[in-house]
């Protein structure tokens, strides 16, 4: 099964099924730092899909706006290992 089958599997049982996206890349840079188990996440915004997988976890990090550092939310340390890097 493809990639694309999975993902059109997991549409289909959220409930969104949209077929207008297109990719994008960031213009900016993004603030994270890792998550510490047992922290407080009051104001941290956690997906429920994120939560389904076990999240707040270790190797987890928590993002924040640089525009405005009270827009907070959790990147799982899987979606964090693909797509980011230290920008040094």
């Amino acid at each position: 099964m493809s990639i694309d089958s999975n993902n059109d599997k997991k549409e289909e049982q959220s409930g969104f099924a949209r077929r207008d996206f297109r990719v994008y890349k960031r213009k900016s840079r993004i603030e994270l730092c890792p998550y510490v188990l047992g922290e407080n996440l009051d104001g941290v915004s956690i997906s429920a899909a994120d939560k389904l997988c076990g999240s707040p976890k270790a190797g987890d990090w928590i993002a924040r706006n640089p525009k405005n550092h009270s827009d907070l939310w959790l990147v799982s340390a899987a979606y964090f290992a693909v797509n980011y890097e230290a920008d040094e």
